[in-house]
This record gives C-alpha cells, structure tokens and sequence, in this order.
C-alpha cells in the first residue's frame, strides 16, 4: 500500500495517512461524558458571569458604565458562542464516534459507554506504530533511491558530455572507405560499362 503510495508522490511530498501513534493514543482517553460535564459548568460559570456583570451595571451611573458594559458584553457574547460551538462539537464527534465504531462493526466488551473510546482506539494504537515505523522506513528507500537514481542521471550526463567534447571531426580522405563508396554510388557516365 505504501509503495503504491510513494509512486504517486514523491517522497518528500508524502505525510503518513494514518494518525500519529500518540494521537491515537490520547483519543483513546477521551471521556465524553466528563467533556460535557466541563462545557456544563463552563457555560454555568459564563451566565453566573453576566448576571454579576447585569448586577454592577445596574447598581452603578450610566456615565460610569460605558468601558465595562462594552467590553463585558463582547467578551460575553463571545464566551457564550464559543462555549456553545464546543457543545455542537462535541456531540458532533460523539456521533462521529459512533458511526466509525458502527462502520468497523466494533463490539465494545464493556458496557461503560465511558470506556468506549479506549478500547477502540487501543486496537489502532499498534496498527499506526507500525505503519509508521514501515512508512519511515520506506521513505528512507525511497529518498535513497530517488538519490540514486539522480547521482546515475548525472553521471550519464556527464558521460555523454565527455563523449562530445572528445568527438574531433575528420576531414574525409580521398581514398578513404567513405570515399569509395560515394563515387561507386553516383553513376558514371566517363567510363565505358564492360560487355
């Protein structure tokens, strides 16, 4: 697969297609259920956050308000909107998950959901060490032979120089092969044909 790969690539253009090894291997400690619960109590401390923030604006002079009600509402809407993305993102990659596991007809041995991703991943964990390991070692042979291959060019280039710059060019001799040869070919009409 690696070599079919290499031939479309060079192998310096090449990235390893699978996840890096300690990718997978924190994937495998994700926690959805304790993800969630974090986003929760994020967004639980934002809106905590501008109700103090409501409280001191109403307690205090319109004139005395403007910086920190402008500032405090940007940074709101922003905490609320990113803490809201995060949500969406997170049960997007749940049923990522879910539909991966399904697709590789995954049967998880534990009934904890929590456990899941671990003993999915745990699976791929040595799959992608050693296709990493492989893929290193291929680019090594390929880069080696990419320079190989160049070094070879060169040195039939150089050749072929050395050839046309030795190539001297004779005059032709008058009784010379070539010579002979050429005067056989043109017809001669000076000399009678022998009956």
């Amino acid at each position: 697969m690696q070599t079919i790969y290499f031939q479309k690539k060079s192998a310096e253009d090449c990235h390893l297609p699978v996840p890096e090894p300690s990718d997978v291997d924190r994937a495998g400690t994700v926690n959805f259920d304790d993800v969630k619960k974090e986003l929760d109590k994020l967004y639980v401390q934002t809106a905590a956050c501008e109700r103090k923030v409501s409280k001191i604006l109403s307690s205090s002079d319109e004139e005395h308000q403007q910086p920190l009600k402008e500032r405090m509402q940007t940074f709101l809407e922003k905490a609320f909107a990113e803490t809201r993305l995060q949500m969406e993102n997170l049960e997007r990659c749940k049923t990522k998950f879910q539909t991966t596991q399904k697709f590789f007809k995954f049967q998880p041995k534990s009934n904890n959901e929590s456990e899941w991703p671990k003993e999915f991943f745990s699976l791929w964990q040595p799959f992608c060490t050693d296709f990493k390991d492989i893929w290193k070692k291929e680019q090594k042979f390929k880069m080696a032979e990419q320079k190989r291959l160049e070094l070879m060019r060169k040195k039939i280039n150089e050749f072929h120089e050395g050839k046309k710059n030795n190539f001297v060019l004779v005059k032709a001799k008058p009784t010379g092969l070539k010579a002979k040869l050429k005067r056989m070919s043109l017809p001669n009409t000076s000399k009678p044909v022998a009956t």
